[in-house]
């Protein structure tokens, strides 16, 4: 019984399931600023489930891929450390995709294609392309973005204004950010694997100074857009609190980037979530 709590612990680890609210809300916001207006509850759940289902299985069928490298660089993740079988988190990717491609084909068959195309690019990156510099960080928020797009794409009259595609771009930069901010703690790991990555490249400071400038200037741009039209009072404090959050992270790294990678990956992940809940608020207001 242990043992089998441990499996199902790892398999949801490597799931990753906040990462996933994460690209569900954005599959939200795509819907709420595709059409300008609150999207329908049961599509908003359906779209939240699908980025939570197709990034589970797309990440756990990386750390399938990623187990030799995990064995030198991560060997407490489920794989290396034992606690998933290599074949059961196979299976749990597979189960996991299809469910995603299910939701995506009830959802529209534009949103069927996009998320088609999202996993290939997924696929392609960690089976065939990960070596190569940049691959990553590319096809990776690439495919993130889509999920956007994809609530877009859900809505039954597009209005795809500037601003609808200004916040595109920010996923886009945020996650080839986010990307480099991981392979941070993957460096002695893709080196011996011959993956050719920023950090490995131009060194652990410099990968930190991307990130970080691609952060602050994502940032930045979010703050412009919410407050080009007047701000609440819960949308300062949030500004208030993801900048605080950004000079965290950005301090933790400038001190040590490999001893502080994790924490500050998961204060990362937790400033994007606030602010696309702010972003949801300010063109679909939620707690105003």
């Amino acid at each position: 019984m242990k043992d089998f709590v441990r499996t199902i612990i790892g398999l949801v680890e490597m799931a990753r399931p906040f990462d996933g609210f994460i690209i569900g809300s954005a599959v939200v916001l795509g819907m709420a600023m595709g059409s300008l207006k609150a999207p329908p509850l049961n599509f908003s759940l359906l779209g939240m489930m699908m980025g939570i289902l197709l990034l589970g299985g797309m990440d756990t069928l990386n750390d399938v891929k990623d187990q030799e490298a995990d064995h030198i660089s991560k060997p407490w993740r489920p794989i290396p450390s034992g606690r998933v079988p290599s074949m059961l988190a196979l299976l749990a990717a597979l189960t996991e995709t299809l469910l995603g491609m299910m939701l995506a084909l009830y959802l529209g068959l534009l949103v069927f294609i996009l998320v088609v195309i999202s996993i290939l690019l997924a696929i392609a990156y960690s089976l065939w392309l990960k070596p190569y510099f940049l691959s990553k960080n590319i096809l990776v928020s690439l495919s993130l973005s889509m999920s956007y797009l994809s609530g877009g794409l859900m809505t039954e009259k597009m209005s795809f204004s500037l601003e609808f595609w200004i916040v595109f771009l920010l996923i886009v930069i945020v996650s080839f950010c986010f990307e480099i901010h991981k392979d941070i703690a993957d460096v002695e790991a893709d080196k011996a694997t011959n993956v050719t990555t920023i950090p490995t490249l131009l060194g652990e400071k410099m990968a930190t100074f991307i990130a970080s400038f691609g952060y602050l200037m994502a940032w930045i741009i979010s703050a412009w857009l919410i407050t080009a039209n007047g701000i609440t009072i819960f949308q300062s404090s949030a500004l208030v609190l993801t900048a605080l959050m950004g000079l965290v992270v950005v301090y933790l790294l400038v001190r040590d980037p490999i001893k502080h990678v994790e924490t500050t990956r998961r204060i990362a992940t937790a400033l994007f979530g606030v602010m696309i809940f702010v972003l949801l608020d300010n063109y679909v207001p939620l707690l105003n």
